[in-house]
Formats: structure tokens, sequence, C-alpha cells
């Protein structure tokens, strides 16, 4: 028997497929209709109850993933600026992108004009700095992008799996992970993981379409947003390869070229010419700053090999999954055509894992958890494709819910995913747990210091403010960036290492503003006593007390005299009618 069975607009013939293979091959999302429909072309009969049936899936599917947007969207307000806490790192990327939608340059004046390289690629400020010349700047519509970018990996995976052998209970295991801590802080954060990961979602789904080329294009500019894309371009690449040699591709690619047929769509083209500009404008910025480029990434790389895991950091659980990839790997590359979707899942999961063991960063723990769902979805497609090959007389409906129930409990088990009566209270992420909406960040205590710093914004020269945390200079130049103050905000990575490089100098600070709370992560304990210092102030004392919300929020404030007085003449008295006229509630 032969079946004849419609992918879109193309036509795939398997000989003596099984009733599962052809529900299988139904593509659910196809625009033909509310689903194509399989035709045997013995009869001639066309199964259109199965194609109002994959219609109603198609709908369940859609309203289910949404319901997952719908709590994804509520957990990012809950979070707000607890989970995360406004971060060091935000500023450091941040900043680029401000000017560029500002000046029409990456070189920030508020961390140094003349740096030329970071040690980080271009692409997150690039993309972000669009988002801020089109809406204007505030930290919550920058990590809103993030959220969006999180949702945009969500629905793209969500796509890819439409072949999947279980489509329902996949949809609902992404939806789980979506909930997850490492997804809600990524999503709410100015960082480039969002951006990599949706950009990662697009391309894996453009290759489940066998579109490599737009996929490869895709997944090529990840690289250029975080240097942790390399591994994906080589996973994919891996199982480009693989399958085309598997299925023989690559010859019927070369018979079509001497028959002389072209198969690059305009899409294609374009995908190629637009990731051509990106890298050959990359490297030609690289060529021009090539000392700057190998300081910056040698000086990175140091950092992460420092911090990396090795082998001897494996755990248990390290061990099966390892196991768990090896198997889903083997049984794609066995099962060819039929396993190119285990294949690519299998692949792709690997090149993540590999971002657990480089650098120890704890912003790279979200990889090790898309490693986590890649398998799990391996094993549900694995196992459903096993048991109800092995087991045919046990009804269907049993495997597909049984099997997903008892992944789900291993994952809930180990703590992997949270339960999801648990949220969001029971929702953390480092030692940061939500609280209410707004509860780190008071608008009206940030529009009264504000409003005490505005009158510097009319010297004579540009006046210099230095603000720690280094993520609250954001807030304030959010409110002030009408005006000439300059915000100087040395780099995070470097102040944490001690470096005092020259190539790191930023602007000589004329105020020091101290934002004193109790939100506090850890490790940034010394890092805020080493800013206390630097800036002369003694927390507890109301003698540079510039403003008290509460008894838990107070600003410091700090000047030197002799500068501020000669930028901003006589007239303006110092600082001190600042400090006189402070507010209290």
């Amino acid at each position: 028997m032969t079946v004849i069975v419609a992918h879109g607009q193309r036509l795939t013939q398997l000989v003596d497929p099984t009733p599962v293979e052809c529900a299988l091959r139904v593509d659910p999302f196809s625009s033909h209709g509310a689903g194509a429909a399989w035709t045997n072309m013995g009869t001639g009969t066309t199964n259109w109850g199965r194609s109002m049936e994959l219609g109603r899936n198609r709908v369940l599917l859609v309203a289910i993933a949404l319901v997952f947007i719908a709590v994804y969207a509520w957990l990012h307000l809950r979070a707000a600026f607890t989970l995360p806490l406004p971060w060091p790192d935000e500023p450091d990327f941040l900043w680029p992108a401000i000017a560029l939608a500002r000046d029409g340059s990456l070189l920030a004046p508020e961390m140094n004009r003349e740096l030329h390289m970071m040690w980080m690629p271009p692409g997150f400020m690039v993309f972000t700095a669009g988002w801020i010349w089109l809406f204007g700047f505030s930290l919550e519509l920058v990590r809103a992008l993030s959220a969006a970018l999180i949702v945009t990996f969500f629905c793209a995976i969500v796509l890819m799996l439409r072949r999947h052998q279980a489509p329902l209970a996949s949809t609902l295991l992404c939806g789980l992970f979506l909930l997850d801590a490492h997804f809600v802080a990524a999503g709410n954060v100015g960082r480039m993981e969002a951006l990599l990961l949706a950009v990662l979602g697009l391309g894996l789904w453009r290759l489940s379409r066998d579109d490599v080329i737009t996929g490869m294009c895709v997944l090529s500019i990840t690289p250029i947003i975080h240097p942790n894309g390399l591994y994906f371009v080589l996973a994919s690449l891996l199982f480009v390869v693989i399958s085309g040699l598997a299925a023989q591709r690559w010859r019927d690619l070369r018979r079509s070229e001497l028959q002389g047929s072209s198969r690059i769509s305009p899409l294609e083209w374009l995908s190629l010419l637009v990731v051509l500009a990106c890298w050959l404008s990359y490297a030609t910025y690289i060529a021009f700053h090539f000392d700057e480029f190998t300081f910056q990434i040698g000086a990175q790389l140091q950092r992460k090999l420092e911090r990396s895991n090795d082998l001897r950091t494996l755990r248990l659980s390290d061990y099966a999954l390892a196991v768990s990839l090896t198997t889903a790997f083997v049984y794609g590359l066995v099962q060819r055509e039929r396993g190119r979707l285990i294949l690519l899942l299998s692949c792709v999961a690997a090149g993540s894992w590999c971002c657990r063991f480089i650098g120890g960063e704890m912003w790279y723990q979200i990889f090790y958890q898309v490693t986590l769902l890649f398998t799990s979805l391996c094993l549900l497609e694995l196992g459903s494709r096993v048991l109800s090959r092995a087991l045919p007389n046990v009804p269907k409906l049993l495997l597909t819910a049984g099997l997903p129930l008892v992944l789900l409990a291993g994952l809930f088990g180990t703590r992997t995913l949270p339960f999801p009566p648990g949220l969001p209270d029971r929702l953390s992420f480092y030692y940061m747990r939500t609280a209410p909406s707004g509860a780190r960040v008071d608008p009206w205590e940030m529009d009264q210091v504000a409003a005490k710093l505005r009158r510097f914004g009319d010297c004579r020269e540009r006046v210099v403010i230095r603000v720690d945390p280094p993520a609250d200079a954001l807030f304030l130049y959010e409110r002030l960036s009408d005006t000439n103050l300059l915000f100087s905000t040395p780099p995070w990575l470097l102040v944490r290492a001690g470096n005092k490089d020259s190539r790191y100098r930023v602007p000589r600070w004329d105020i020091f503003v101290v934002h004193v709370d109790r939100y506090v992560f850890p490790f940034a304990r010394q890092m805020r006593k080493m800013a206390q210092k630097a800036a002369g102030i003694e927390p507890g004392s109301d003698e540079k007390l510039l403003i008290r919300n509460n008894a838990d929020s107070a600003w410091y404030l700090n000047e030197r005299e002799r500068q501020t007085a000669n930028k901003c003449g006589s007239e303006q008295d110092s600082i001190r009618n600042v400090l006189e006229d402070r507010g209290r509630s």
C-alpha cells in the first residue's frame, strides 16, 4: 500500500505506513483548510473526519499555548524589579544601546568614549537600540522586550513540535518549562540570553521545516549576540550534515545543480545577504580595533576558564542526562527520516549543555534548562514511538497520558520544574524571590531623587554623577535624559575583578549618589561597601542624607565641592542647597 501525504505544498511518499504514521504525517498547522487530509490513492477516499479532528486539535494547542503565555506575563509582572533585582550587568549592556539610539554610536560616554570594543559582541546592543529608538528608554520597557523574546522562543518551539508524536503533551511540557524561574528571570533582565533563545527558536523552527538555508542563516547570527551561540551553530551544522548524508540529500542537490535548477528562494537569498552583511560589518570593525578586541576577548576567556567546571563536577543526574542524549541521538541516526526531529533536538541539547561548563555564570543556567527541555522532548517522542510499537494492544490514550505523567513526576520530584500551585510565591532565582509589584523600585522615591539632581542639569559644564548600585542610574537617567547630566558607570565586570587598567577608565565623578536598601544580592555586599568607601559615605549617618523613603530605603549624596563649584558657579552654592531641602516621609 502506498500513501501520499500532504505537507503544505509538498508530497511525501511512504511505504507501508502504520496508522499512527499516517496521523503523524498530517500537518495540523497547514494552511489548507482546517488541516491537511491524507488520501488513500488506492480508493480515492479522503478522511475528512480526521481533518476536522486535527483542526480541533490545532485550536486546542493554540489555546493551551495562550494560557501559558498569559500565566508567564502575570509572573513577569509579579517579578517586577525583584526577580531579578536591577542587575549590574544591565547598565554595561544598555548604555551602548542608549548611545546608539541617541547619538548613533555604540561608544557610550557613560562608560568610556575611548573603549571601542566590549567583551561581548554588539548584537544585543544594536537590537535593543532599535527598540529604544522606537519606544524611548525605560528599564521596564527593556525588560518587557526580554519577556517578549522568551515568549517568541516558546512559540517557535511549539510550532517546531507540530509533528511530534504527542503534540499535546509536548506543548504542556514546554509551557511548564516556560514558567520555570530561569525563564522568568531571563525574560526580566536586560541581557543577551532572551534574544539568543528567540533567534535559536526561530532557526530551529526553520530547520524542522527542511528550510536548511534560512535556518542556518538565522542560527549563524547567534554568535554576534553572545559567544555561546557558537555551540548552537556547531550543533545545528552537525545535524544538517548527518541528516543530509542519511537521506542522500546532497546527491539530490548535486543532481539538481547539474540539471540547471535552483532551489534558493528569495527568502533564502535575503537571509544570506543579511547574515553576510552582519558578519562583514562586525569583522571590519574588529579589523580596525584588533588590539582592543584581542585584549577584551582574552580577558573574558581567562576569566571564564578560571571559573569553568570540568568533568569532575558532574553529578549523577548529569550522567543520566548524557545517557539519555546519547540514546536519543543514536535513535535519530538509525531512524533517518523518521528520526529527524529527535536528531535535531538531541544535537541542540548537547550544544546547549556545553554552556554549563563555561564560566560558571548564574545566567548560563538557563541553557541547562533548555538542555533538560529538549532532552525531555526527545524522551517523550522516543518513548511514544517505542511503546506504541511494543504494546500495540494498549489504548493509545493510556500511552499518551501515562508517559508524560511519569516524565513530569520526575521533573517535579527533582525540582527541575516548579509545581504550578506554588507560583509565584515559591519562585526563586539565586536567593531572589518575587515580591509585591514595585517593591524594589518606588516611582515616587525615584522622582524625588531626580528632582533634587535636576538643578545640576543647567550648569555651564557637564556634571558627572556616579550611582551605586549601578543599575539605579538607569532609573534616574529615564527621568533626567533631557538634562546635561552624565551618569558615569564603570563596567561591573572589571569592578568585581578589581581591574584598574586605564583602558577601562571612566569619567571622574563630581557627585556620588548611594542608594542603601534591604534588596542586596549576597555577592554584592562587599562591592557596596567599596562604593560607600569611595564615596565617603557612612550609611546610618544623616550628614549626607539626601532622602529617606522608609526604614528600608535611603539615598546619600557626596560631592567634590571644588569641581561642582567650577562647573556650576558660586550661585549654585555647591550641593548644600540640595542637602538642606532634603525631604523625608
